[in-house]
């Protein structure tokens, strides 16, 4: 019954990741960039492992699904800075740009998107749940969360992630994901809360094997983390 509980409240959101320090959205004052916060902790203490690999774009980047991604990895670093994890090839194109209003002279940073940040949590109580459970409880839950964030993300890889080619970006292909997954169990405040962030990297695999840049416009459309959420349920 308590794995049925949870497989019908989980919650999923959708926000972009930018590239540039001043646009990430977990940073706090004097705090880490992004993909600090990702890779700078580990609720789980097992031999500092961080989260793990996941997406069909991974074995373009000699990485394999459910390989361990460590603290403070230097691999999820550069991918995160559009880079080949191995050898640092630059992968994703594009540079920040700054927009001066004609009128105002107010300028505005464009920043460059590292990626999408699909964040699926558990409700409160079941949280709370999971912090006064012992090491068996604690293990179902766990479980349950993870099989139904990994559902989630398999209808995202099938019906959403696709690269946009040919004059104008007319033409739309389908684009193997490149994901990060990090189990947290509490939030910035230090409140027991069993949440996982994948990181959608903008940069993923084509069927010709070719890097190509994610329609994050795709997944951002209204209804989408709605209809992912149901389906996570």
């Amino acid at each position: 019954m308590l794995l049925v509980a949870i497989a019908t409240l989980l919650i999923v959101s959708l926000k972009l990741i930018h590239a540039g320090k001043a646009a990430y959205y977990y940073v706090v004052k004097n705090g880490p960039t992004k993909d600090e916060y990702y890779v700078g902790r580990s609720d789980s203490n097992k031999k500092g492992i961080a989260g793990y690999w996941d997406g069909k774009g991974l074995s373009a980047l000699d990485l394999k699904e459910g390989q361990p991604i460590y603290l403070n990895s230097p691999e999820f670093k550069a991918l995160m800075n559009g880079r080949h994890p191995l050898t640092l090839e630059q992968l994703r194109q594009g540079k920040a740009r700054v927009y001066t209003n004609p009128k105002t002279g107010r300028e505005k940073v464009y920043e460059v998107v590292a990626g999408i940040d699909m964040v699926t949590s558990a409700p409160k109580w079941v949280s709370t749940f999971w912090a006064i459970s012992g090491p068996e409880e604690r293990k179902k839950i766990e479980r349950a969360h993870a099989l139904a964030n990994t559902e989630a993300l398999k209808l995202l890889q099938e019906e959403y992630a696709q690269t946009r080619t040919g004059k104008g970006g007319y033409r739309k292909e389908q684009l193997n994901l490149i994901i990060g997954q990090f189990t947290h169990i509490t939030n910035r405040s230090g409140e027991s809360q069993l949440h996982t962030h994948n990181p959608i990297l903008s940069v993923g695999v084509r069927a010709d094997g070719k890097y190509g840049a994610l329609h994050t416009r795709k997944i951002l459309r209204k209804g989408v983390s709605l209809k992912l959420g149901q389906y996570y349920r």
